[in-house]
């Protein structure tokens, strides 16, 4: 039987396979940096750190999101729509937070 058949790799085989690899990695690495350069651009036309999609989110939050629907179940259920809000509310305060931190760490 032939080496092959048995799984062995000839002598070289081994390295450039690893050669391989390695360039395969970097050449992602390299498209990631390219990626988040480019991210970095549009969010400077923008206006900052903050990118059109969020500042997009942000108006649909006011004109008819979920704090306008918070209100309306205050009016049918009471306290629980003021529980329903708050939770609301403040999940939106963490996101918030969140995306402000990692714009902190990416300037």
């Amino acid at each position: 039987m032939t080496g092959e058949k048995l799984g062995i790799k000839r002598w070289g085989e081994r390295e450039k396979e690893e050669m391989e690899r390695r360039k395969e990695k970097e050449r992602r690495e390299r498209s990631k940096e390219i990626r988040k350069r480019e991210e970095r651009r549009r969010e400077i036309k923008c206006g900052g750190a903050r990118t059109q999609r969020e500042k997009q989110g942000e108006n649909e939050r006011r004109e008819g999101g979920e704090e306008r629907k918070g209100r309306k179940r205050d009016k049918e259920k009471g306290e629980e729509g003021e529980k329903e809000r708050n939770s609301a509310s403040e999940k939106l305060g963490m996101e918030e937070r969140k995306e402000r931190e990692e714009g902190r760490r990416e300037v």
